[in-house]
């Protein structure tokens, strides 16, 4: 299965952040590319590991507490 990868508009929109910082990033090595053509993408993959993911208060209680705090 052929991986998808995303221009660096599509990438900055997905991840909320504008074009200019996410060629910081690539410039910084934090974000390896690739070029097509004249056009530098991202793989999926690459983007997915920058993610990280948010919990909320009461999922986080969960975890800490087993599920003791709302009794």
């Amino acid at each position: 299965m052929v991986e998808q990868h995303y221009s660096l508009t599509r990438a900055a929109a997905l991840l909320s952040i504008s074009v200019k910082t996410l060629r910081r990033l690539i410039e910084a090595q934090s974000i390896p590319t690739s070029k097509v053509g004249r056009t530098r993408v991202i793989r999926e993959s690459d983007l997915k590991s920058l993610v990280i993911p948010v919990i909320g208060v009461n999922e986080l209680a969960d975890e800490l507490l087993g599920g003791e705090w709302n009794d």
